[in-house]
């Protein structure tokens, strides 16, 4: 078993994992490459003494929804993200849209976080 990844347009070679710091994104097709990426985790946590933060994991479809990965997720208490959710998922900061209300509630949020940093750089000149 191994992790296919994913084709990302203009790339020559296929994604798998994308990392900055300690925040990994992975791109997975299947249970079969969650156990895979669980058991490699588990190999290098015994040479390294590093753990996983499954308390911090999300999964998250890319297109499609899948009840078999939603329900496998779930059970093993690791939060699924789709586009049934009010809010975008955030990965890095940036919003991970899945559905066009999620869009609209992104814009509404940053629309509201732009109109008060206005009134307080105003409020703050006029002074």
């Amino acid at each position: 078993a191994d992790i296919e990844g994913i084709q990302v347009p203009g790339m020559a070679t296929m994604t798998k994992l994308m990392a900055y710091a300690d925040d990994f994104a992975v791109y997975l097709k299947n249970i079969q490459e969650w156990l895979y990426l669980q058991e490699t985790f588990a190999h290098f946590g015994a040479i390294s003494n590093a753990k996983l933060n499954v308390d911090k994991m999300v999964a998250f479809p890319m297109g499609q929804s899948s009840p078999e990965m939603e329900n496998y997720f779930k059970s093993i208490n690791i939060e699924w993200h789709d586009a049934t959710a009010p809010l975008p998922q955030r990965y890095l900061g940036y919003p991970v849209i899945s559905a066009k209300h999620q869009l609209a509630a992104y814009y509404k949020r940053l629309a509201r976080t732009i109109k008060a940093a206005l009134k307080s750089t105003l409020r703050g000149n006029s002074q």
